[in-house]
């Protein structure tokens, strides 16, 4: 079935990749190309949540995350915290807009009852598509976010955006936030092409050789 979704090249491509520079230490790299002839605007929008169980029991200690200031220039930062799991950082480079809400579910939209919440579970998506203001917490503060940046491309322009996940217990090393993501990024591919050199026979051709990949 052809759709004609991608008849003139009218479509984004986003890559996203991720790499660790310790167990609870994750940078991640978002490369997004525009492959239409013309100018095109993306609405792109990295996420966060706790999964849902807080619901089940009426006694359960609910989670948060939240927006918190950091001393790193041009940086948005978020605090996610729970009960027995610890607390962590989200950085997100090129300081984007945070949008929260809880990730419950909008029963008023759905059935026609009453929400736990205030701003259920698709408040992101009514802000982003409805431009409905009021369906995000302006107190920065849910179960469930997004980081939102808009995104300008000219035809064939790429653009790569970096966040990184850490334990708060850790200290990410201080320098510029994109390069010291990107380092890392280069030192585990290095490692990664090192290891499967090792075990990869001489006589593969590139095809195969991705497919031991």
């Amino acid at each position: 079935l052809d759709t004609g979704i991608f008849n003139e090249n009218k479509y984004f491509v986003c890559f996203v990749e991720y790499s660790k520079t310790d167990s609870e230490d994750v940078c991640i790299k978002i490369t997004i190309i525009n492959r239409a002839y013309e100018k095109a605007k993306l609405h792109l929008l990295p996420h966060i949540w706790f999964r849902n169980i807080w619901s089940w029991f009426p006694d359960a200690e609910k989670p948060q995350i939240k927006k918190i200031e950091t001393e790193q220039k041009n940086i948005s930062a978020l605090e996610i915290k729970k009960k027995d799991f610890g607390e962590y950082r989200l950085l997100c480079a090129d300081a984007p807009e945070l949008l929260f809400c809880e990730n419950e579910t909008n029963y008023k939209k759905l059935y026609g009852g009453e929400n736990i919440s205030e701003y259920a579970k698709d408040g992101i998506n009514e802000y982003i598509v409805n431009v409905d203001k009021t369906a995000v917490n302006p107190e920065n503060t849910g179960t469930k976010a997004a980081a939102h940046y808009e995104i300008e491309l000219e035809a064939g322009e790429s653009r790569t955006i970096y966040l990184r996940l850490y334990n708060s217990v850790n200290q990410i090393p201080k320098g510029d936030f994109k390069d010291l993501c990107e380092r890392t990024f280069q030192v585990r591919k290095a490692e990664a092409d090192e290891f499967y050199n090792s075990i990869t026979h001489e006589t593969l051709n590139d095809d195969e050789k991705n497919i031991m990949r």
